[in-house]
């Protein structure tokens, strides 16, 4: 049985009134954070990042801090902590939430967990004008390593931000882990034409394209989630969960570690827990 996230998007803003996210994104290889602001009916947001890293749990906190400064807020002023939910890596996943739960838990504010696949769908939609029209399909897609992919199908609708209408990406699905021969009996077109974006859709652009289906870049980010943030239901840090999608991550990363590096299941099980308990403690120490 898969764990499975669906997310929804409502009518309006629920936040009503001013407020401040910071929103962090560590599941891909790209590892950035954003601020939201809304200010006297003013909505605003900034962003930091670098892509190809392989040292998020330096980077984090060090963005964090520099956007802070950039944008002249102390923490105290932060309303909201936003984060990645997953899928994605798995100790990528677990890096943003420890660390979005370590900044709850020291300024006592609440979360938001936001699905890095429509985060993914809004950074394509944002980019790509072609596909900045209500009803467009878009369908993402994201690498998941041995041979199966993270997938999500969602259409765009017009709902207001801050008194602002946008164009954002609303899920038609629960979304699923697969493999690329099961994607045609997954959420099957019904007359309109899928826009597949993503590392995944990337990865499998040629077979794509043969079905006639559009094919574009795009990447979860930190700038989307905190845009995403406002119609996540706010919970406290304790509650915080990731959606991984795939069963048993502990035992899938050491068996891929036995089949590449002859390493035993304990050895490989050993590192993971460091790395997980070095990004939990970077968090709190940086609160």
């Amino acid at each position: 049985m898969h764990q499975n996230g669906q997310s929804t998007i409502a009518q309006a803003d629920p936040l009503h009134g001013d407020s401040l996210i910071l929103a962090i994104e560590t599941s891909t290889d790209q590892c950035s954070v954003a601020l939201r602001s809304v200010a006297a009916g003013q909505l605003s947001v900034h962003d930091k990042g670098v892509e190809g890293s392989k040292r998020h749990a330096e980077s984090v906190l060090v963005f964090i801090d520099a956007l802070l400064v950039e944008q002249q807020h102390g923490k105290r002023a932060l309303t909201h902590i936003a984060y990645g939910r997953g899928p994605g890596a798995f100790t990528g996943v677990r890096l943003s939430i420890a660390v979005a739960q370590g900044l709850a838990y020291a300024l006592s504010l609440p979360t938001l967990g936001v699905s890095t696949l429509q985060a993914c769908a809004l950074d394509a939609l944002q980019h790509y004008p072609e596909l900045q029209h209500p009803g467009v399909t878009l369908g993402v897609l994201l690498d998941a390593r041995m041979g199966e992919l993270y997938a999500l199908k969602l259409r765009v609708v017009e709902r207001t931000l801050a008194g602002q209408t946008m164009l954002l990406p609303e899920p038609i699905c629960e979304e699923a882990l697969l493999r690329m021969d099961a994607l045609a009996d997954f959420a099957p077109d019904a007359g309109e034409p899928t826009h597949w974006v993503g590392s995944g859709a990337q990865l499998h652009a040629e077979v794509l394209q043969l079905r006639g289906a559009g094919v574009w870049s795009a990447n979860p980010s930190a700038r989307a989630i905190a845009q995403l943030a406002p119609w996540s239901e706010a919970l406290p840090a304790e509650l915080a969960q990731p959606v991984y999608l795939r069963n048993q991550v502990a035992q899938t990363i050491v068996e891929r570690k036995l089949a590449a590096e002859q390493k035993s299941r304990g050895s490989g099980t050993a590192d993971m827990s460091r790395e997980s308990g070095t990004a939990d403690k970077l968090a709190v120490q940086n609160a």
